[in-house]
């Protein structure tokens, strides 16, 4: 598996996310930090069903720095999600749980969740 292109690393302010990520649509992030040698050291990940720029900018103020990826659909953000978490394996993460009412299954394990999240 080869790793998704992110956009970024972009500061986790609000003129970066404002400039730099595209308006009501859905999308996956990766949160993190960057080394001496500006490496970026992936802390946290998550998607956006609806409104990236939005969730990203309540996101301000966890981490100095993030990355992340458009989708056009809020199923592709799922994916994207799980792609992201089988490929990274973040003790700090659980696996990605599906949209409300959707029965999404990951492309990866094909795990389906019994918990489900609402539109974020």
């Amino acid at each position: 598996m080869t790793s998704l292109a992110l956009m970024g690393p972009h500061q986790l302010d609000f003129e970066s996310v404002e400039t730099k990520v595209p308006r009501i649509r859905p999308g996956v992030y990766a949160l993190g930090h960057l080394d001496y040698r500006s490496n970026f050291y992936l802390t946290k990940i998550g998607r956006f069903d609806a409104d990236m720029q939005s969730g990203l900018k309540e996101l301000i103020g966890t981490s100095a720095y993030f990355k992340y990826l458009a989708t056009d659909t809020s199923r592709a953000a799922f994916e994207n999600e799980c792609r992201l978490y089988h490929e990274f394996s973040l003790a700090s993460s659980f696996h990605p749980v599906r949209s409300e009412n959707k029965a999404w299954t990951c492309p990866y394990c094909r795990i389906v969740e019994s918990v489900v999240r609402g539109a974020g």
